[in-house]
């Protein structure tokens, strides 16, 4: 399910293509998943902060974003993350940066370690994030 725009979305000349996700496992059936707020108020947000300058698209299912990568290869890519979505995260984020090494990733939500330790190790283990946005992920995305 992409949650915005049907098709090819078509960007202006020099407009910083965006993908937000907040992925689900949807191989054997799509299910009644949630709406994904978390990213809508990151899209209204960095939107409300860059207007055209920027083209946001918003997606649920790991096939709908591949399927987008295909056709429009993004610069920033945005990955909710959270326990039961992690693996699919990590897969994505090395088969984007596989095919197309200069895409940002950028991963955000609770799934991080708190602790000064555990945070550097986190990020070592995934080569393949770029940034990881703690807290509240508008002004982090924003600023990114």
């Amino acid at each position: 399910m992409t949650l915005k725009s049907k098709g090819h979305k078509r960007y202006k000349e020099g407009q910083c293509v965006i993908y937000l996700a907040d992925l689900v496992h949807n191989y054997a059936a799509k299910g009644p998943h949630t709406f994904p707020l978390n990213i809508g108020y990151i899209c209204a947000y960095t939107k409300k902060l860059y207007g055209d300058k920027v083209g946001i698209r918003l997606f649920k299912y790991p096939s709908d974003l591949i399927e987008a990568v295909k056709r429009q290869t993004p610069h920033v890519v945005g990955l909710g993350n959270y326990t039961w979505n992690l693996e699919i995260n990590n897969k994505i984020s090395r088969w984007i940066k596989s095919v197309s090494p200069g895409t940002l990733v950028v991963y955000g939500g609770p799934d991080y370690p708190a602790d000064p330790e555990g945070a550097p190790e986190y990020l070592r283990r995934r080569p393949d994030t770029d940034i990881y946005v703690m807290l509240q992920g508008e002004r982090g995305f924003a600023n990114v």
